[in-house]
């Protein structure tokens, strides 16, 4: 399944874990005082969203193989980690959104952008796992999927489509 930003194919990097999304987009809301009665609502607008995204990484192979305990200590495996934790860095270095792509929607896109501090949990000297928040302004998903349509000459000779769009606005 994609998993990318900017891109960039993330999973040589990252190992997806879950995307915590909220339904909807946050809603402003202006109201005015009505005395003694409550409020009247004048203006009702959408924020962007965002979107929480839990990843691991090691420094090392870790499917198939024997259970370890993430406090054993590896060597070699800090200097690995560290150079995962640089290129991931490289990645999510960015001053404007970008195209997001998550394992689990593979056919919509988000241009997001990395907000906030992305802090490793200290699992381990070779494992660790971090929740990357992703800004999305414009606060939808986006696809590619195209659709065709019958396009009919009408009784003037011009021709029409119904376009059916099952988007959420």
């Amino acid at each position: 399944m994609p998993f990318t930003y900017n891109g960039v194919d993330l999973t040589p990097f990252l190992s997806f874990i879950k995307a915590k999304r909220t339904i909807g987009n946050e809603r402003k809301l202006t109201t005015e005082d009505i005395l003694g009665t409550g409020e009247e609502l004048q203006e009702a607008t959408f924020r962007g969203k965002t979107i929480e995204v839990t990843v691991s990484f090691a420094s090392r192979e870790i499917a198939g193989s024997r259970f370890v305990d993430t406090t054993e200590y590896l060597t070699g495996g800090t200097e690995r980690l560290n150079e995962l934790r640089d290129q991931i860095a490289r990645v999510l270095n960015t001053r404007e959104t970008h195209e997001l792509v998550l394992p689990d929607e593979p056919n919509r896109y988000y241009n997001a952008i990395p907000s906030g501090d992305i802090e490793l949990q200290d699992i381990s000297d070779w494992y660790d796992e971090t929740t990357i928040t992703f800004y999305v302004p414009d606060g939808v998903a986006h696809t590619r999927a195209t659709r065709t349509f019958e396009f009919t000459k009408n009784e003037f000779g011009v021709y029409e489509a119904e376009i059916v769009n099952d988007g959420s606005e």
